[in-house]
């Protein structure tokens, strides 16, 4: 079984592959075999113009993985949802994929009738991600991905009142677009960072969000290879 684990920066990706180094055999500096799983690491680079690109290439130059994950950090919405908590993504859109209105308001592609709301691989406007046995004691979170990360109080509400999702992260939304549309079976892991809020990043975890990211996907890994 081949296994793509992306992440947008190395920093995200650090513990699962020192997890690998210590457990694996290594293949070559970014491809590791633990039992009959083979992980390949990619780093895709932050936002969705630059993860386009990168796994667009990887995947037109490598054979198609059986399985590929997005791992990463991610801010939530929902001030009840403690930090460092670990989401599966089950849903994600596109959140400033569209025009801003001359009264401030944001239209998306499908408001515009660009695209129509079931158009492949969008169901309702959303990229739905499947239901997986091995992942199925995640939590399930809806996320959306943006570019620019909500900062500023009229932003936030504006996207929380359009999307109502859980999470907000910078790559979700394009990596799922792409391993549906190359009918790759996919999975984006999310640790909570931050508190989507006024931007202050002192209040942000990212040293703890990550330890749990590690701690999951090492453990999804350690299950995948025994099944192999």
């Amino acid at each position: 079984m081949n296994i793509l684990l992306c992440a947008a920066t190395s920093m995200e990706m650090e513990g699962t592959r020192q997890f690998l180094l210590t457990n694996a055999t290594q293949l070559s500096s970014n491809r590791f075999l633990i039992g009959n799983l083979t992980v390949t690491l990619l780093v895709t680079g932050i936002g969705s113009a630059i993860t386009g690109y990168v796994l667009g290439k990887y995947l037109g130059q490598s054979s198609k993985p059986d399985f590929a994950f997005q791992i990463g950090i991610a801010g939530t919405f929902n001030p009840d949802w403690p930090l460092s908590d670990v989401y599966l993504v089950a849903e994600d859109q596109f959140a400033d994929l569209g025009a801003e209105n001359a009264n401030g308001e944001f239209s998306n592609l499908f408001q515009m009738n660009f695209l129509q709301l079931d158009d492949f691989p969008f169901s309702a406007g959303k990229l739905i991600s499947g239901d997986y046995e091995h992942l199925r004691h995640l939590p399930k979170a809806s996320s959306i991905t943006i570019n620019n990360v909500s900062g500023q109080k009229s932003t936030i509400q504006q996207r929380s009142i359009n999307f109502k999702a859980d999470l907000e992260s910078m790559e979700g939304a394009i990596f799922a677009y792409a391993c549906s549309t190359e009918s790759i079976a996919y999975a984006q892991i999310r640790s909570i960072s931050n508190y989507v809020e006024i931007r202050d990043k002192s209040k942000w975890q990212i040293k703890s969000a990550i330890e749990s990211l590690t701690t999951t996907m090492s453990n999804t890994i350690t299950e995948l290879a025994a099944k192999a």
